[in-house]
């Protein structure tokens, strides 16, 4: 009985502290199998209100890229031209506030992006698939000095968009080969 209780806490205890930092929410199910896209581009819309809105654009185009080459989702990533085309509308860009943010990750302060995502068939065009992506800068783990957090002059900005390329790469890799 003890070890029952034991094994149960230590289950509790390392499911508690898992930080869930993206989601995806599907809009219009796949009608192609991604297989058969040899290459792949991204587009990124973002809104011109948000702080240094060219260089987060930038920025999220090369991690979408980076994460679409790690999961060998597609054989050819380019910048224009490609079979299918990822288009990305950033909805909402929250940088977070840097100084919840010190204070721990219980106390808040997170970046959180979310955006809509259309796959586009360049050579058919017409769109083949789409959905909504989430991504915050929530982590598990956190280091302090004196009780100040050492990761709140982080750019939690780019970890929030890192998270949500994480779960759009994620969402294409599951869906790869699963058209209706």
């Amino acid at each position: 009985m003890k070890r029952w209780i034991a094994t149960i806490s230590v289950v509790l205890a390392f499911g508690a502290g898992c930080a869930k930092t993206g989601s995806v929410t599907e809009k219009q199910p796949l009608t192609q199998d991604l297989s058969s896209y040899r290459s792949a581009s991204v587009e990124v819309d973002m809104p011109s209100s948000v702080k240094n809105a060219e260089t987060e654009k930038t920025s999220f185009v090369s991690t979408i890229g980076e994460k679409l080459r790690e999961r060998k989702i597609f054989a050819e990533v380019l910048p224009g031209g490609a079979d299918m085309t990822l288009r990305v509308k950033v909805t909402s860009l929250d940088s977070g506030d840097k100084g919840l943010q010190a204070l721990g990750p219980s106390a808040g302060g997170d970046s959180q992006v979310q955006a809509s995502v259309e796959l586009f068939d360049t050579k058919q065009n017409k769109a083949i698939g789409a959905f909504d992506v989430a991504g915050n800068s929530k982590k598990n783990t956190q280091m302090s000095v004196g009780g100040v957090n050492t990761a709140a002059m982080e750019d939690t900005t780019a970890r929030a968009l890192a998270a949500a390329a994480d779960e759009i790469a994620a969402y294409l890799e599951k869906h790869r080969g699963a058209a209706k």
